[in-house]
């Protein structure tokens, strides 16, 4: 009850900033955290992963096909 399951992406290699990524996702319905909002975070965002399999796997098909348009 005190921990939370996140993991940091590193989303340089798409040639946007984490907060651009983080803006693009949400439009994509997935909702992350740009983690230059963290000292030192910068190229990275933070997902949650304390969620059902169906609800993740969700959110990976829908910034895939935000990703590849």
């Amino acid at each position: 009850p005190e921990g939370a399951f996140y993991v940091f992406v590193d989303v340089t290699g798409t040639g946007m900033s984490d907060i651009e990524f983080a803006n693009g996702a949400l439009e994509a319905g997935v909702q992350l955290i740009p983690s230059s909002l963290i000292t030192g975070g910068e190229g990275f965002v933070r997902l949650s992963y304390a969620s059902d399999e169906d609800i993740i796997n969700e959110g990976l098909i829908r910034l895939k096909i935000w990703l590849i348009k």
